[in-house]
């Protein structure tokens, strides 16, 4: 029998919103601005 030995999860949305895009906004608007 398989068993799960492991699970990685991440706190930027994934567990909470799947598909969430709001971690990426901060990189998409810094570098849109030439920062």
């Amino acid at each position: 029998m398989n068993r799960i030995t492991a699970v990685i999860l991440d706190w930027a949305g994934t567990t909470v919103d799947f598909g969430s895009f709001a971690p990426t906004q901060i990189f998409v608007r810094s570098l849109s601005s030439g920062i």
